[in-house]
């Protein structure tokens, strides 16, 4: 039935809810869902995460709606995947595919990124809530975050913890956060901070867990959380100290962020900022009409630059910001990043790309002329081959000064070019530890008491 009343057209239809309606909605079209529809969605998310910080009811209904779209991409990339597998098969090994296999092939791939991006959003947003909550306690976060963790939210005990989720908003303990939204919280289920800055992880189990199960994760749970009270561990090759340094850290995220906003004009934006850093940004959402060889004009001066510093001899490593979410667990989320919330979100989906290029012989040269040694190992250093949990073990490069010969690690050098570090902060910091005198322990894990000073 329809009717019209001036020049809007009004339908109404009336359907039953059955397979028949299952299986068009699973064959409907697809490609009406595309990175720009979703993005209100994530910059609200990001919105109410920021402004409701502290507040536990407007959380939690938060990330229970972050759940339900989380749910819905993490069956959707899981569909997409098998769909590409199926029509990979498709014809034979020897068979050519054909162009309607081709088509469905790249439609596929779309939806995939598409779902995998979004998937990626909304844990960065569940990320910027557990930093905010732990008050950017970069040295708690990576002790909970070293941890064996799925990657998907695990149906199996899921009410149950829901319940426990629940249960912290109903006796007003405090915030409560489903730690399977995030990246970071991979210690018990469910984490309560209360008011007076407490934290409780509570690991919540369903029937049918095996005792034996039970046992070590109570014991895993107890290691952890005496080291994090204490400050200090036995590790695998000697004792762990967490240590407190009294430093204000300064980056150039300001800078970049009018990068961002100048890409956001103009399709694509770089400069260079400092002695040691190369910024260039491109806006895939961007109203210009963006090509390639638009790109190429506008970055052209700083890839001059940066085959400048490549020729006089100079280490350069680029670093992409997709890339940041293969080490995810060791750099701080976008969600916090002191950016608009637009600009925030476009990077949590992909549709702005930062390629930050660091001149580390630069840094080097700066580090030295603080008074330090610098010994540089990085033609030594094999990132692509090196398993993540291997990295802080490794050194880029070591400064000596005094008594305190200290290793500056590949994820230690990374916050130059992710979270946009300035040099001067990494002396600041190695300065601390000099006043500190001798180190209390073999093995130090730095925490930096004013790092909430460079986020949000």
């Amino acid at each position: 039935m329809s009717s019209k009343k001036g020049k809007r057209e009004v339908h109404g239809s009336i359907r039953a809810r059955t397979e028949e309606l299952k299986r068009r909605v699973e064959e409907a079209p697809r490609g009406g869902l595309i990175p720009s529809d979703w993005l209100s969605l994530i910059e609200d998310h990001l919105y109410i995460s920021k402004r409701r910080r502290g507040e536990p009811l407007p959380l939690f209904m938060l990330q229970l709606n972050m759940l339900e779209h989380l749910l819905i991409h993490e069956d959707a990339v899981s569909k997409y995947k098998q769909e590409l597998k199926s029509l990979s098969k498709k014809g034979g090994d020897d068979s050519p595919a054909t162009e309607e296999d081709q088509m469905a092939t790249a439609v596929v791939e779309r939806e995939l990124f598409i779902h995998r991006a979004l998937r990626q959003a909304l844990r960065d947003v569940a990320d910027g809530i557990a930093w905010r909550a732990l008050d950017y306690d970069r040295a708690m976060l990576h002790v909970i975050a070293d941890r064996p963790g799925s990657a998907h939210v695990e149906g199996g005990g899921l009410e149950a913890e829901l319940w426990e989720f629940a249960y912290a908003i109903q006796a007003g303990e405090g915030l409560s956060i489903l730690n399977d939204l995030t990246n970071f919280l991979k210690l018990g289920d469910v984490s309560v901070v209360r008011e007076d800055g407490s934290v409780e992880f509570v690991e919540v189990k369903a029937g049918g867990t095996k005792s034996g199960r039970i046992a070590r994760q109570k014991k895993a749970m107890e290691t952890t959380v005496t080291f994090l009270g204490e400050g200090e561990k036995e590790h695998e090759s000697g004792k762990l100290t967490i240590l407190e340094l009294d430093v204000h850290p300064k980056s150039f995220v300001s800078h970049v962020h009018k990068i961002i906003e100048r890409a956001t004009k103009h399709g694509a934006a770089g400069e260079r900022i400092g002695d040691h850093l190369v910024v260039t940004c491109v806006d895939y959402l961007s109203e210009a009409k963006l090509t390639e060889e638009k790109v190429k004009q506008v970055l052209g001066e700083t890839e001059v630059l940066i085959r400048s510093w490549e020729e006089a001899g100079d280490l350069v490593f680029p670093y992409c910001s997709p890339e940041k979410y293969s080490q995810v667990r060791w750099y701080a989320p976008f969600s916090i990043y002191p950016f608009c919330d637009l600009c925030r979100a476009k990077l949590m989906i992909g549709a702005v790309n930062i390629v930050a290029h660091v001149n580390f012989s630069a840094v080097f040269r700066y580090i030295e002329s603080r008074g330090w040694k610098v010994v540089d190992h990085v033609q030594d250093v094999d990132l692509e081959g090196t398993p993540e949990s291997e990295l802080r073990k490794l050194a880029f490069a070591t400064a000596s000064k005094g008594q305190l010969t200290s290793s500056l690690t590949p994820l230690e050098m990374g916050r130059l070019g992710y979270e946009f570090l300035r040099p001067k902060t990494l002396v600041d910091n190695l300065e601390a530890l000099l006043e500190e005198g001798p180190p209390p322990s073999e093995h130090i894990l730095p925490s930096m008491t004013h790092e909430r000073e460079l986020w949000d």
